[in-house]
């Protein structure tokens, strides 16, 4: 049975079955949006961690054993101690704070601030201490106190899910507006403007609903994945509206005929985003495993709702350069494939300056409350990035421990104060060469006890410097204070650069397996080796541009940009594949290459051009949201899927024109 006489009669079926093809698809829009309005964003440390990951288990027993929380620390400049008593009052009253510990602190340029720690009741997860930072914020905002500044983990991992939430009200408006308006100005016909519009929104719809109805919620990676599912919606959908009945098909004959690209379209999509499941880091594997279920969602409403409604157009959607364009391209076949060349160098030079890693300021902009707060706290002299150091019993005196890690912090300039902690709940500052002085009475010489742990404060950096030093001082103490099977540093930010680590290390495998996979998958469609090896390199191209241009823009490979590669390559190889699906029908018509492009650049060029306009100018959209990572990784996109229609309507008919026609191929293709 051929392929295209299956899609036939799976489309009569759905043709024959309208309300029960629309109850499937209201139902699915309708559980989907109950999910979606219970749909919350959680960027805290849990979400990032592996269950069975040792050192997360050690943490976990860590601060149990302590049992501690992070503190969220508050600074004002200009300030005393006494001067703020009334303020301290205040915040020693809220509920959830187990208590503050305040010290008073001569800056680096000689000016005096204070320095707050709240530590708030341990055991409270990321949404109580969002409602405990908020009414410290209201008590703050009401105390007769300026040049205030916070910082903290969970106070900027609050800050980051705020900046993930925006993006749902700024982003996703515009995303929404930008396909809408693109759509109107190229179609041009209100009936397939809604249809297309269905297909993009009712998936995005249902995705976010099943994620939430799952039991995850969105993180900064997850984000990206409803106007990913949209936009692939709509891009089915465009394909299938666009293409001609040829005035002796109905509907049904051109939905059989487009089908089978857009499905092996899909199926390529998928596997770039299983690929990322391959990763050790739980958002990521999160990403490839919805990403698949959207793609398989937008492919499902195109394929359920277009049969019911669509009617072939009756004049050919056009562009008109396309002629001319073909005519050049056959004239000037060498010089094009030396300026690819030329393009593949250039991004060759940029991919070497690529840098890897997360500086976590850099996902907020220049001006914000929180970059500025850091930066002055920091150069006034107070380290805000902690590492918890697990002593144990170790058989030296608090003086002696003192004495090694003032040593070491002369040798990391970035160590700023090391904070003795003990079993009673004391707490003892030493200030470091680097740091501001903090002006306490209370000395180690008076403490009976040992110390049990200590916290180094260390000047914020990329995840890369971060984890570097974590190594550096994990060595440090199997040297100076023991070796034990047990690591002494802990803390969640080295849990959040070991975990970036692994996701970095794992990259190379996801986008290996995406392009074998897919590579695979398309030789065997397209029942050609030849054609199989000549559909990748218009997609591997664009690939490589992108992260050429990464490392020439100095934007290095993030949490959120990582996973560019993969989901690029599964998403730029759709045109190529209507493309070769196009030229495989030419072939069994005859005629030479340029009379076969001609016919490929009629039929599928349009649709092409307008699938790339419209998906294009949605991930432009991204462009809104305030969170600067969901911004470039929607930017990256948008410039690949640009490239890669260059790559497909230029360099590979240039490809087809240099060889000579393969027979055996077409004989294959007849098959």
């Amino acid at each position: 049975m051929r392929p295209t006489s299956i899609y036939h009669k799976a489309g009569q079926t759905i043709k024959s079955h309208p309300a029960i093809t629309l109850s499937l698809l209201a139902l699915l829009s309708l559980l989907g949006g109950y999910g979606a309005l219970q749909s919350t964003v959680d960027n805290s440390l849990p979400v990032w961690q592996s269950t069975n990951d040792p050192h997360w288990k050690r943490y976990q027993e860590f601060i149990h054993e302590h049992n501690i929380q992070d503190p969220l620390l508050i600074y004002l400049q200009e300030a005393t101690t006494q001067s703020i008593e009334p303020l301290t009052e205040s915040l020693e009253q809220i509920t959830q704070v187990d208590h503050i510990y305040s010290l008073n602190v001569r800056t680096k340029s000689g000016g005096t601030s204070v320095l707050l720690s709240l530590f708030p009741d341990p055991g409270l997860v990321q949404h109580e201490l969002s409602l405990l930072l908020n009414e410290v914020s209201t008590i703050i905002a009401r105390a007769d106190v300026h040049k205030v500044h916070l910082g903290g983990v969970w106070f900027l991992t609050d800050r980051l899910d705020s900046l993930s939430a925006r993006s749902t009200q700024t982003m996703f408006p515009l995303v929404i507006g930008l396909l809408a308006g693109t759509l109107l100005l190229l179609l041009r016909q209100m009936k397939n403007f809604i249809l297309i519009m269905a297909c993009g929104l009712l998936p995005g719809l249902q995705l976010t609903g099943f994620i939430a109805l799952s039991g995850n919620r969105m993180n900064m990676i997850l984000l990206a994945l409803p106007p990913l599912t949209m936009i692939l919606g709509i891009s089915h959908a465009i394909h299938l509206l666009t293409k001609t009945g040829g005035g002796t098909e109905d509907s049904l004959d051109v939905f059989a005929r487009v089908a089978p690209p857009c499905l092996l379209s899909g199926v390529t999509t998928a596997l770039g985003f299983l690929s990322l499941t391959l990763s050790q880091y739980p958002p990521v594997k999160q990403l490839g495993l919805w990403g698949a279920v959207g793609t398989g969602l937008s492919l499902l409403t195109s394929f359920l709702l277009l049969p019911l409604f669509f009617t072939p157009a009756t004049q050919p959607y056009k562009y008109r350069f396309l002629e001319p364009l073909l005519t050049k391209i056959a004239r000037r076949k060498k010089i094009i494939l030396f300026g690819f060349a030329l393009a593949l160098l250039f991004s060759f030079i940029g991919g070497q300056q690529l840098q890897r890693g997360s500086f976590i300021l850099d996902f907020f902009k220049q001006n914000s409350d929180v970059r500025l707060g850091y930066e002055t706290i920091e150069k006034d002299g107070i380290g805000l990035t902690p590492l918890e150091i697990d002593l144990g019993s170790t058989g030296f005196s608090n003086r002696e421990i003192e004495k090694k890690f003032q040593t070491l912090a002369e040798q990391h300039p970035e160590i700023t104060h090391i904070l003795f902690s003990f079993s009673s709940g004391m707490t003892v500052p030493a200030t470091t060469r680097n740091g501001a002085e903090f002006i306490t009475p209370t000395d180690l010489d008076f403490m009976l006890e040992d110390v049990s742990r200590l916290t180094l404060l260390t000047q914020t950096s990329a995840s890369e410097k971060t984890l570097a030093l974590v190594e550096q001082i994990e060595q440090f103490c199997q040297q100076q204070l023991g070796r034990r099977p047990i690591p002494y540093v802990t803390g969640s930010i080295p849990l959040y650069t070991m975990g970036q680590k692994k996701l970095f290390s794992t990259l190379i495998l996801s986008f290996s397996a995406a392009f074998l996979s897919i590579s695979l998958i398309m030789g065997l469609v397209l029942r050609s080796v030849r054609l199989g090896a000549l559909a990748i390199l218009p997609n591997i191209l664009p690939v490589v541009f992108i992260l050429g241009i990464m490392g020439w823009a100095g934007l290095p490979l993030s949490v959120a940009t990582v996973t560019v590669a993969s989901i690029v390559f599964g998403i730029v190889v759709d045109d190529t594949i209507h493309f070769l699906h196009s030229w495989q029908n030419a072939s069994r018509q005859g005629g030479d290459q340029k009379q076969r492009l001609r016919k490929v650049f009629s039929y599928a060029g349009p649709a092409m051009i307008t699938t790339t306009l419209v998906s294009g100018c949605g991930f432009l959209g991204f462009a809104a949201s305030p969170f600067l990572p969901l911004r470039n990784f929607g930017l990256l996109i948008s410039l690949a899927m640009g490239f890669a229609l260059v790559c497909d309507i230029v360099l590979l008919p240039a490809l087809l024109l240099l060889e000579k026609p393969d027979t055996t191929d077409i004989s294959r293709s007849q098959s």
